[in-house]
């Protein structure tokens, strides 16, 4: 799915001003799995930010994980008609590029791929 276009057919707006970044490596606290997205699960630093992230990239023991990856769970906000180049695809949501220097997760069902 790597830099396949896509056109947003629905608007979405971002849920989050202060999205959580975790680096490879880095400890976090596991609070709960998403029932609207499975495979997400809610988590927390170690500085008490907390957001989504998706299951595949950590390794979960218990209440505590590791993170296999960088992870950024910043969010785009587009509308209707937008182009955009789906970079990356995981539960339900797209890592998407839009113009020269936007990138973030759009959700699956706001798209339509060209």
């Amino acid at each position: 799915m790597a830099g396949k276009k896509a056109k947003v057919k629905a608007n979405y707006m971002s849920s989050s001003l202060d999205p959580l970044f975790v680096m490879k490596g880095e400890s976090l606290v596991v609070a709960y799995e998403s029932e609207e997205w499975p495979g997400w699960i809610w988590c927390i630093n170690e500085e008490g930010k907390s957001g989504w992230a998706p299951i595949s990239c950590l390794e979960i023991n218990g209440e505590s994980a590791v993170a296999k990856q960088e992870y950024d769970a910043v969010e785009l906000t587009v509308r209707a008609g937008d182009e955009l180049t789906v970079l990356h695809e995981e539960s339900g949501w797209c890592w998407c590029a839009f113009g020269e220097d936007e990138e973030g997760w759009v959700p699956t069902e706001n798209l339509e791929f060209l």
